[in-house]
């Protein structure tokens, strides 16, 4: 009888670890925009003139504001208070992009994100 309490204790300790460390939509949100910041950033790419050197520069000055804005609208996130889930929505296609755990956020790499961009 007493290792099933020291059991259920153990799992209520550990269930309420998880509970109190389920990032939020905040966090979900810059973990992604960070992603999303650096696939713009990737795709603008570098090289070429003067003029396309200096519109590349440019670009990448706002592409951290665009990818901010983007995700703000587009991102939802499922809190399961154990684990929370951060889905975009886009042409009516829901696509998991991130997940919490832990107080860590897990996010899709740049390749697939701007993979999923082109598709859509």
């Amino acid at each position: 009888m007493k290792k099933i309490l020291w059991v259920l204790a153990f799992l209520v300790i550990v269930g309420m670890g998880l509970v109190a460390t389920c990032p939020d939509r905040a966090d979900h949100q810059r973990a992604v925009a960070e992603v999303a910041d650096q696939a713009l950033k990737e795709k603008i790419g570098s090289g070429g003139g003067l003029v396309e050197s200096g519109l590349r520069i440019l670009g990448k000055m706002f592409a951290g504001s665009v990818a901010d804005v983007a995700v703000d609208q587009l991102l939802t996130v499922d809190n399961y208070y154990v684990v929370s889930i951060g889905r975009i929505e886009f042409n009516g296609k829901s696509h998991i992009v991130s997940v919490g755990l832990l107080n860590h956020i897990f996010t899709a790499d740049k390749d697939q994100l701007l993979e999923k961009v082109e598709e859509w």
